[in-house]
């Protein structure tokens, strides 16, 4: 890992908002909010698991659905459409919170989370639940921490930051998303909007002709994705409540914040180890590296425990 080469994203890579906004997911089963995915270990009763939280959408798109196919663990994976209106990571966590504990890791005797870009704050605080209950398991955060998640919200919308930049950031980035071709500029037309609920209609207005998405699902991933950065951009980064368990960092090599520790300042959100791996690729193209469904593997706390056994066997070999 010594040897790897950083470097600047490229002007044509997403940044920001746009960045964070990788696709809306998958509407069609966007309302289950732990959805069990496709993995190659689909029986009911398990010992071990995992549990994925995916970006700022927070619904599963076909990255995950690819991802979870190559996985040997049951696999599954929160989703936020009920969530919308909650302002905060802890109100989050306590709605999510009954189902993770008493379904998800009930049975198991470690826990495993994976959290990618927005859902890195969703994991920790997963996490931070779970240990209360006596647990103990492994985090892996893909290209997520919260100090780089609101230096990448600051960096765009600047500290000045206003309710009204917010949304007019945000639905030119939806447009973005849908029509990655489109290079009509469309911030001026957003802009002359008075209001949230105005800005939302000529962004349904301007969407009408995809048929990606329906009317309901945009109008409630807009209100669900402002809710979200404002989250971003709110996180007090100085106040910190350490867990125990190992964290995992895995970066692209494509760099999109400048002036952060390597680790992303993640030594400080555990007592335990804090491991940094790289992954060709950007924030967004990562997901597609055949080499993270390996690192996921490979990160499974119970073989990192019969990795630990092993050890044990070989440095305390027992005399006959």
């Amino acid at each position: 890992d010594e040897n790897v080469k950083l470097k600047l994203a490229n002007e044509k890579t997403p940044t920001g908002v746009a960045m964070l906004l990788r696709n809306l997911g998958d509407e069609f089963n966007s309302e289950h909010t732990i959805l069990r995915l496709q993995s190659e270990n689909d029986s009911k009763k398990y010992n071990a698991c995992v549990l994925l939280s995916p970006g700022i959408e927070g619904v599963a798109g076909n990255a995950w659905h690819n991802i979870a196919s190559q996985l040997t663990l049951p696999t599954f994976i929160t989703q936020l459409t009920k969530t919308i209106n909650m302002e905060s990571i802890e109100e989050i966590g306590q709605f999510l919170s009954n189902d993770v504990i008493e379904n998800i890791f009930k049975g198991t005797e470690h826990f495993y989370l994976v959290g990618y870009s927005f859902g890195a704050f969703i994991t920790l605080e997963m996490a931070r639940l779970l240990e209360e209950t006596g647990k103990h398991g492994q985090i892996l955060l893909i290209d997520g921490a919260p100090k780089f998640l609101h230096k990448l919200a600051i960096d765009q919308m600047s500290a000045n930051w206003t309710e009204e930049s917010i949304q007019i950031v945000l639905i030119a980035g939806i447009l973005n998303t849908i029509f990655p071709d489109e290079t009509t500029d469309v911030l001026p037309i957003i802009t002359e909007c008075p209001t949230f609920e105005s800005r939302i209609d000529k962004l349904l207005e301007l969407a009408k002709d995809q048929n990606i998405y329906s009317e309901g699902y945009l109008r409630m991933m807009t209100k669900a994705l402002y809710n979200r950065i404002k989250i971003t951009l709110l996180t007090d980064v100085n106040c910190i409540k350490p867990l125990e368990s190992p964290i995992t960092l895995v970066r692209p090599t494509e760099v999109s914040v400048v002036d952060i520790e390597e680790d992303y300042g993640l030594s400080e959100y555990t007592t335990g180890t804090v491991s940094l791996k790289f992954l060709e690729g950007n924030h967004i193209t990562m997901l597609e590296n055949p080499k993270l469904t390996q690192i996921i593997t490979e990160s499974d706390p119970v073989l990192e425990s019969d990795r630990s056994f092993q050890k044990y066997l070989q440095s305390n070999v027992i005399a006959e």
